[in-house]
């Protein structure tokens, strides 16, 4: 019984081949939400989960009056009560929402 050696070209093309693949497979786990078109879509009214059906899941930057929008340089309702802000980050750009009592009462956005 006689083996051939696989040939270089094949082996190439193989390894080729998976290392697009895994390259894809990394690339549909990157889903960049943090868009200025999607910026757009949120309005005054919706509610966080209408919210996080464009943005994806939210950081809760501060709860209950004690927001903090100045080290974004941005105004803030942080004196009135059930004040919610939330921010999405993507490491470049942010979109940082404002929500009373899970209604969005102002958005801001950085970077877009």
């Amino acid at each position: 019984m006689m083996t051939t050696a696989p040939n270089a070209t094949s082996t190439g093309r193989i390894l080729l081949a998976a290392l697009l693949f895994a390259f894809a497979l990394l690339m549909g786990g990157c889903d960049n939400r943090v868009t200025y078109e999607n910026f757009q879509k949120i309005k005054i009214g919706m509610d966080l989960t209408e919210v996080e059906d464009i943005l994806g899941r939210g950081d809760l930057q501060d709860k209950a009056g004690g927001a903090n929008l100045g080290q974004f340089g941005l105004p803030s309702r942080a004196a009135e009560s059930n004040v919610d802000v939330y921010v999405w980050d993507d490491g470049s750009a942010q979109i940082i929402v404002e929500f009373i009592d899970y209604k969005v009462v102002a958005s801001y956005q950085r970077g877009l």
